[in-house]
């Protein structure tokens, strides 16, 4: 099978690893580092991309993105399907599942997440930086959901009540993939944990959604398939995402 990946170039250091494992012909296009942080920008860049494969004769065309705070509400697929995995972000292909995703935002809420391809591509940047991307990251897509389920005053409302753990962050935790400079990659982390008087962790990564992805086992559960003629939508209920019909 002819695949085309379109992915953040935070994934790079598991794509260039697991997509030696797979058995089917991958093409790897990375968009740049930072579009997270305009999630409007990120749509049209990515739908941009997907657009531009249409013409070169690939079976499926693979998202190496979650939802984005909503960057990849409403991408569409032309002519090629596309499949992209059930995430919210990063974190989500780092830890494996959206269900350990949740598991460990229940336990420990007040935590910033620091893989190596996030590190690598963020170390030139102050830590300040890092932090209000991934606090920007996160209250977006918070806010988005509450607005589908509530509307706009009350989820603005809950946000406010919400507003104290916001506010008193614990723990910064390193999702150790087994790659690249682990050693660099804890004292980064740890280098964050000593500054804010916060509790550092390391927990171990698991490549396994990742490994699905590029090894084309896209279950209904783990991922989504878009027909031609269809746009992702977002659901905020345990599926993440669905198709929409154009």
């Amino acid at each position: 099978m002819r695949i085309k990946i379109i992915a953040c170039e935070v994934l790079v250091p598991e794509l260039e690893r697991l997509g030696a494992e797979s058995s089917h012909q991958l093409d790897v296009q990375i968009q740049p580092f930072g579009l997270h942080r305009e999630p409007e920008k990120l749509r049209v860049d990515v739908q941009a991309a997907v657009d531009a494969v249409d013409a070169e004769g690939f079976d499926h065309i693979v998202l190496g993105y979650g939802i984005c705070s909503n960057g990849t509400v409403g991408i569409a697929a032309r002519t090629t399907p596309i499949v992209i995995p059930r995430g919210h972000d990063c974190i989500t292909f780092a830890l494996g599942s959206r269900e350990r995703y949740a598991e460990e935002f229940r336990q420990a809420p007040g935590t910033y997440y620091y893989t190596c391809g996030w590190i690598d591509r963020k170390e030139e940047m102050r830590p300040d930086d890092i932090e209000q991307a991934q606090r920007e990251a996160r209250e977006r897509t918070k806010y988005e959901e509450y607005v589908a389920k509530y509307g706009e005053d009350n989820a603005k409302y809950l946000l406010e009540v919400e507003g104290a753990w916001k506010q008193h962050y614990s723990r910064a935790a390193f999702i150790n993939q087994g790659l690249g400079d682990i050693e660099r990659y804890r004292e980064f982390t740890r280098g964050i944990a000593a500054r804010n008087g916060w509790e550092y962790a390391e927990l171990p990564g698991d490549a396994a959604l990742l490994r699905k992805l590029v090894g084309a086992e896209w279950s209904e559960e783990d991922f989504l398939v878009l027909r031609p003629g269809e746009t992702l939508e977002a659901t905020y209920d345990g599926g993440l995402i669905r198709a929409k019909r154009q």
